[in-house]
Order: structure tokens, then C-alpha cells, then sequence
């Protein structure tokens, strides 16, 4: 899990994210919490659900475990998941993904990192 991303997305939402470390059989852990509840849109359905809710967000599922992000009509990114991996575990990276990249970033970058995140999943495909 990604602390820096997590946050970020927590942040374009408007959540209030804390983080909680411990030590448990497994060793040491982080985790992020909102309102005193674990919070990991990476891995929850729910969690990706409802911040890909609130931040406006169209999802499309395609073929491949291919997920796509629209928000308002336009095109944000499609994130393609490895194989054996699910197409929900696809739409959770590329939801968290683009609610981290709402963070006051100037759109010529948002339009950057489009293609390389386009050019980046059909060279996977091939």
C-alpha cells in the first residue's frame, strides 16, 4: 500500500485520512483510517466505490481486466490489471489513481501522464 497515493486520494476527496501503525503475529503494519474505520480503496470494493463517488467519477469495464475513469464526458486513464488478477482490482488501482491525481495538478501534466498511462497499458498487451 502505497501511503503517499492513499493519502493524496483521501486529500481530493476531502477526507481526513490518519494513519495507525502496530505490531501484530505477521510483524510491524500501517494503516490508513477514516472517521476511526480502516480505509483501503486499493483493496476494498467499498472503500474505491464510494471515493470514486464522491469525486464524480464514470467507470467503464472492458475486456482484459481493463478498467476506464471518465469524469465529466472526458477520458482520465484505463489501468489494466495482470492476469489473474480481477477486473475489480483494476477499477480499485485506476479510481485511486486518478482521485490522487486531482491534487491542484496543472492539466497539461494530467494530459501527460494520459498518454504515458495509455502508451504504458497497450505495450502490456502486446
Amino acid at each position: 500500500m502505497s501511503r503517499e497515493l492513499l493519502t493524496a486520494a483521501a486529500m481530493a476527496a476531502d477526507y481526513e485520512v490518519t494513519w495507525k501503525e502496530g505490531v501484530c503475529k505477521g510483524g510491524p503494519f500501517e494503516s490508513a483510517f477514516i472517521e476511526d474505520r480502516p480505509w483501503n480503496p486499493l483493496a476494498d470494493d467499498g472503500d474505491a466505490f464510494r471515493l470514486a463517488a464522491k469525486l464524480g467519477f464514470d467507470l467503464k469495464f472492458g475486456k482484459s481486466n481493463q478498467a476506464s475513469l471518465y469524469k465529466d464526458g472526458d477520458w482520465y486513464g484505463t489501468a489494466t490489471g495482470p492476469r489473474g488478477e480481477d477486473s475489480a482490482g483494476s477499477m480499485r488501482k485506476a479510481i485511486v489513481r486518478l482521485a490522487a491525481n486531482q491534487q491542484d495538478v496543472p492539466q497539461d501534466f494530467i494530459d501527460a501522464l494520459r498518454f504515458d498511462v495509455a502508451m504504458r497499458d497497450s505495450k502490456t498487451q502486446n
